[in-house]
């Protein structure tokens, strides 16, 4: 698993080398205007363009801890995870083993081979 930092702001084209299905490619995240939101573009090393989609983000689950009281009136406290979320894997159906998400809470793009 390989992590990357998008900042939240950036004034030109963020460029990240990165390994899908085994093979080096070069990803562009840049800001579109007209769509107001950030856009991935993956070439291969000769610059062709293998695609280009919106970063879609993911969040991660979230974890609620509460106490109980059992009949005989003694706390324990248990933590239980009230909603999983399914991360959106950004490259799905394009390879067959990488999978790449974007978590926006922290501005993390994970890329797993």
């Amino acid at each position: 698993m390989t992590t990357y930092s998008v900042p939240l702001t950036y004034s030109r084209a963020i460029q990240l080398q990165v390994t899908l299905d085994g093979a080096n490619y070069q990803a562009v995240i840049g800001w579109n205007q007209f769509g107001q939101r950030s856009y991935i573009t993956i070439n291969d090393l000769y610059g062709n363009r293998v695609l280009t989609l919106p970063l879609i983000g993911s969040s991660k689950s979230t974890v609620y801890s509460y106490t109980i009281s059992d009949p005989s009136g003694v706390q324990a406290a248990k933590t239980a995870t009230l909603a999983t979320n399914t991360p959106i894997n950004i490259v799905g159906g394009y390879f067959s083993t990488s999978t790449m998400y974007f978590y926006p809470s922290d501005q993390t793009l994970v890329v797993t081979p």
